[in-house]
């Protein structure tokens, strides 16, 4: 019961992150994304308000029916989140990565609730890294609308090249980093296989398309895409890895 209220939790509490981002960035959105909800008038500001508090509020009667330590993380996460949005997000490759600690901690949170935090540590740290290189992609992708509304990226600051640069090398440090659980006899050999077959092919499918683009949004996009793909890949390679 505590597992499924926790993914309740978790759902409501980044659809609220989903809300207060978009009505913060609604300006933004109208150069870089105008077909969605809030920039194409689909929804009214006031309505996406009510919205966020109705799902924060309901997140955080589930997660304290959990445990204590489930509703400080879950307090924590909506904290972190408001203010990646509102300050954060502005800061180069700080808003990157508060991303990237926020989607590993939603591996904790059920770690937490599920009474087995310690097995979670791993994952967590994998989709830190995955999230954080793609936060990087996503702000080349939207280079043009953060430039307008005054929102410095690391790539509006330092140029694609650069960006280029620390994404490849971020990338080679999560390849790497794959090979460690084995290698330390934390999981079986089926996470080495699917690893090395599946996760570490896409990674570098996706290093060659990084090292080829020219800042087409088209092929960042699908580079986006490519490193969810790997999350999944990753996240079932540790699944089936798990003595």
């Amino acid at each position: 019961m505590k597992i499924l209220m926790a993914a309740f939790s978790g759902a409501l509490a980044a659809s609220a992150g989903n809300i207060i981002n978009d009505i913060i960035d609604v300006e933004i959105d109208r150069i870089n994304r105008p077909e969605r909800v809030l920039p194409s008038g689909k929804l009214s500001k006031r309505e996406a308000c009510i919205l966020y508090w109705a799902f924060n509020v309901s997140g955080f009667v589930l997660a304290g029916l959990i445990s204590i330590p489930a509703l400080v993380i879950y307090i924590v996460s909506v904290a972190a989140i408001f203010l990646y949005s509102k300050f954060l997000k502005g800061i180069p490759l700080v808003g990157n990565f508060v991303v990237g600690i926020l989607t590993a901690i939603a591996f904790i949170f059920g770690g937490v609730s599920a009474g087995k935090w310690s097995l979670t540590l791993m994952p967590a740290f994998f989709a830190l890294m995955v999230n954080f290189i793609r936060e990087i992609i996503k702000d080349m992708e939207d280079i043009e609308g953060d430039s307008r509304n005054g929102i410095v990226t690391f790539p509006q600051k330092y140029g694609f090249k650069n960006s280029i640069r620390l994404t490849g090398f971020l990338t080679i440090l999560l390849m790497s980093f794959t090979l460690i659980p084995y290698l330390l006899h934390i999981y079986r050999i089926e996470y080495f296989i699917l690893v090395m077959n599946g996760v570490n092919l896409l990674l570098i499918l996706f290093l060659k398309l990084l090292f080829e683009t020219e800042g087409g949004h088209l092929r960042l996009k699908l580079m986006s895409n490519l490193l969810k793909l790997t999350m999944v890949l990753g996240l079932v390679a540790i699944y089936l890895g798990n003595k």
